[in-house]
């Protein structure tokens, strides 16, 4: 009798799980979790980013087990990764969010829950008290009202990382969105309900459970609120990036960790340090928000080299393990990843958090083991060089 395949046999890579994902998922929520904006150039540009990066290896140090554990804000975390926000991950699978909580608390890796996420605060926060991130948008009614009673909420519950997402001053022209009539209701086409029924264990799914909502907004949603009427208010209630004056309203009232998400000029890294910003996550929203952005990859070292001793983090085109350790290697203190762990949930359910995160510790130590590094602080001593350079060496 043939042996049935594991599961490290059958997904033993994030594309791996991709394809399991498009098996799962109707065609056009596979679309808008893959899918960037415009012509999705920033999508692509990410992924040849981090595929243009060559480490140079050093050999004969014997290395077998690295340690892969970094500090950040006064902590440790077990891993130089972590859980990039994500909106509506219900739409992927029922309850997608409490399960990346609990894979990341079990973990030791930071998560970061978005303002629109399919789950509210404070369920997040009794699953992982100890690693939620926040990561907020903009709420300008009424003098940002909704905003600074969101940051009230998390630091309520013991958030002590608050991330403000400055990279969206306007709503992104997703097409792949409009053609699939993902509107508020939503009223699929004949196209998208042939797809529904051809992914039946989806449709039981969202049949069961209903469709998703943006839950934590919903105490500033008149009840009874559906969820359709949560995504409605979020759409219409965030708009505009921060300001560098409300960046410094919010330090001032914010006691934690203060991480400015979306900075790619260095200029604007400078501008976050002087409004008090403890750290910087170099980003183009993976793609999702302007189709001319740089690769956040590309962006990394000069934004390091003008954020001072601040930490610096990066996402936007992070796929592995390997990934992650050319991030590091190019200036990064923690890099994150968003899809991957779509893939993962929408492919393995509950479990696929803590798969995705095996898989990429994994990766992470056969990389350090390659290149000779015994930690991940030393990753800043190893010589990266870009392709499409020439060859140049990256300089952190």
């Amino acid at each position: 009798m043939r042996r049935r395949a594991t599961r490290e046999e059958r997904y033993p890579t994030v594309a791996d799980l991709c394809e399991g994902a498009r098996a799962r998922l109707p065609a056009f929520v596979m679309a808008t979790v893959e899918g960037g904006c415009g012509a999705d150039t920033v999508v692509r540009r990410n992924r040849a980013a981090f595929d243009d990066i060559a480490l140079l290896p050093r050999h004969g140090v014997g290395l077998r087990e690295p340690s892969l554990s970094v500090s950040l804000f006064g902590r440790d975390y077990a891993a130089p990764f972590g859980i990039a926000p994500m909106g509506l991950g219900a739409l992927v699978r029922p309850q997608l969010e409490q399960g990346l909580a609990r894979a990341a608390q079990a973990a030791n890796i930071p998560y970061v829950l978005s303002t629109v996420a399919s789950a509210s605060l404070e369920t997040i926060g009794r699953l992982a008290p100890d690693v939620l991130w926040f990561q907020l948008f903009g709420l300008p009614r009424d003098d940002h009202r909704c905003t600074f009673d969101l940051m009230r909420r998390a630091a309520n519950l013991g958030v002590q990382t608050l991330v403000l997402t400055l990279d969206t001053p306007v709503r992104a022209h997703r097409p792949q969105d409009v053609r699939n009539r993902l509107t508020v209701p939503f009223r699929p086409g004949p196209a998208a309900l042939l797809q529904m029924l051809r992914r039946p264990r989806w449709l039981a799914d969202m049949l069961r459970a209903g469709p998703p909502g943006c839950e934590s907004l919903r105490p500033y949603v008149e009840e009874p609120a559906t969820p359709a009427d949560l995504v409605r208010f979020a759409g219409t209630a965030i708009e505009g990036g921060f300001s560098w004056a409300l960046v410094r309203r919010i330090r001032d009232r914010w006691p934690g960790r203060l991480v400015v998400k979306g900075v790619l000029h260095p200029a604007d890294a400078r501008e976050a340090r002087a409004a008090g910003a403890d750290g910087i996550l170099v980003s183009n929203h993976g793609g999702r928000t302007f189709d001319a952005a740089p690769a956040s990859l590309d962006m990394l070292p000069q934004v390091r080299a003008a954020g001072g001793d601040g930490a610096v983090m990066v996402d936007s085109g992070v796929r592995s393990g390997l990934d992650v350790v050319r991030a590091l290697a190019c200036g990064a203190d923690m890099a994150f990843l968003g899809r991957p762990f779509l893939y993962a949930v929408a492919t393995l359910g509950e479990e696929g958090g803590d798969f995705l995160i095996r898989l990429l510790r994994e990766d992470v130590r056969r990389t350090l083991c390659q290149i000779g590094v015994s930690t991940c602080a030393n990753l800043g001593q190893v010589e990266a060089r870009s392709r499409r350079a020439g060859g140049a060496a990256y300089q952190p």
